[in-house]
């Protein structure tokens, strides 16, 4: 309990000083400290100059979730550009190239990718759902990868003319390739092709989707 009461104190303004948190947490100083070393430990918090500072609001916010807390407390003190980030960094130490809040035009309409990765023949467009489907609500899941579906065959028509932005090869085939990330575990995990990967497993996804990429929904692209 002290783990989480200090999460949510560190979640609320990212710096706090050891007084102040061992105060919200109900302990000494002490049982403060002894809590948050091993948070540090992990690599979500540095202590420094008598105060702790949260390094990564979204991981802090997955580990408040893993430790009790609602989601309802911890949803408004998380920034979707965060998530965004999260996920891009995670394709990025897999080898991937990416781009965030890609924005292309095709057919007079206008579109926009959350996480554009790529890395040859993948290019994987993922729709970051950090907070806006709480967990369990399957109909509107599917209707984001409905959605999401739509954006993406979207972008590989529009490929070749976003080749330079992206910085692409040219002559080649790209499997482009619909994803959804969620914070939290959902029950649904694939829809339409589409994969639904909590940010949990999203490392283990990328290591593996080269292996099993010809059972999801891929739109072709000639570059």
């Amino acid at each position: 309990m002290k783990e989480l009461r200090l999460l949510k104190v560190l979640l609320g303004s990212s710096v706090a000083s050891l007084e102040e948190l061992a105060l919200e947490a109900g302990c000494s100083v002490e049982e403060a400290v002894e809590e948050l070393r091993k948070l540090e430990a992990s690599g979500l918090v540095t202590l420094s100059g008598g105060s702790a500072r949260l390094l990564d609001k979204v991981m802090g916010a997955v580990e408040a979730l893993r430790a009790g807390a609602r989601l309802s407390e911890v949803a408004p003190k998380l920034s979707w550009r965060d998530f965004e980030g999260l996920c891009s960094k995670a394709f990025e130490a897999n080898g991937y190239a990416t781009s965030t809040a890609l924005r292309f035009k095709w057919a007079d309409r206008r579109y926009e990718v959350d996480v554009a990765a790529w890395r040859k023949p993948l290019l994987i467009a993922l729709d970051c759902k950090s907070w806006s489907l709480r967990a369990g609500k399957a109909p509107q899941l599917r209707r984001a990868v409905e959605r999401h579906l739509e954006r993406v065959e979207a972008l590989a028509k529009a490929l070749p003319s976003l080749r330079g932005r992206l910085k692409l090869p040219g002559g080649l085939e790209v499997l482009v390739t619909p994803c959804i990330v969620t914070l939290l575990e959902e029950a649904l995990r694939i829809h339409g092709g589409v994969p639904i990967v909590p940010i949990s497993k999203l490392n283990a996804f990328i290591q593996e989707v080269h292996a099993y990429v010809d059972s999801l929904t891929t739109f072709r692209a000639a570059l």
